[in-house]
């Protein structure tokens, strides 16, 4: 197994917290490096989505009505 602490050691399976965290650090810093990026090219990804306004911080209107309806949509529960 790889190292304790390292994103690999995440994705071979490892939950405890070192990896977790790890894991967690690097998900972050991927979102803010996508915000970045969108910022600076609006067209690089398309926008709507709730996928758009999680992963990429998009803000725009249609973004985040796609994010609402998507929440209020996962929110339901089972019917």
């Amino acid at each position: 197994m790889t190292e304790h602490g390292t994103r690999a050691c995440y994705l071979q399976g490892c939950r405890q917290p070192p990896c977790a965290t790890a894991n967690t650090s690097y998900l972050h810093n991927l979102r803010q490096r996508r915000k970045q990026d969108l910022a600076a090219d609006p067209t690089l990804k398309p926008h709507g989505s709730p996928s758009t306004y999680v992963n990429w911080g998009c803000r725009c209107p249609q973004c985040g009505n796609a994010h609402s309806i998507w929440l209020k949509d996962h929110r339901k529960g089972p019917q």
